[in-house]
């Protein structure tokens, strides 16, 4: 559903759209098909993770509808991230944060040259990106799969109201969001 804040109103598809959104899709099933991103089970992420994933994801959090935590998952690293906030481990979340102010810093400014020029087909290839990623969030093994549809059904149909009663679409740059 939120792919509908991602595309905004327009939602008018063209081949070319169609086209950025099937390699998103493609993309973002292929990531979250990886097994933990490379990151061995049951020890905590590395620093160079930590910062890279600082970085991708407050950066697609500056992009408008692009949930930062989608990076976090598709890298593996959304639960560890949760861990340190609950158990407050400093360390880890110092460098994921060192990692969010180079986002922000190094990658603002770039994203939104990137993004004022090519929004139209950037917004469908996220879209695709969510999509295809969201494979990561359905459980392995379901007891109940018609619960699991229902409930993801609710959500999929409150989101997309909640956002249709609140989508205000407005011109400003990335920068502007950023400096108020």
């Amino acid at each position: 559903a939120s792919v509908k804040s991602i595309l905004g109103q327009d939602f008018r598809p063209s081949s070319k759209r169609v086209i950025f959104a099937v390699i998103g899709l493609v993309v973002g099933y292929g990531l979250a098909g990886i097994s933990d991103f490379g990151i061995t089970e049951g020890l905590p992420p590395d620093a160079i993770t930590l910062i890279t994933g600082g970085a991708l994801s407050t950066a697609a959090m500056i992009l408008p509808g692009v949930p930062g935590n989608v990076v976090l998952i598709i890298m593996g690293i959304y639960d560890d991230i949760m861990r340190a906030l609950a158990g407050l481990e400093w360390k880890t979340l110092l460098t994921f944060a060192l990692g969010s102010i180079i986002g922000i810093l190094g990658l603002a400014n770039v994203l939104d040259r990137i993004y004022s020029r090519w929004r139209d087909v950037l917004n469908w290839l996220f879209s695709g990106l969510v999509i295809g990623s969201s494979k990561m969030l359905i459980p392995a093994n379901l007891d109940n799969p018609l619960i699991f549809i229902a409930i993801a059904l609710i959500g999929f149909i409150l989101v997309w109201k909640w956002e249709s009663r609140n989508s205000v679409v407005t011109n400003e740059s990335i920068p502007d969001k950023i400096n108020g």
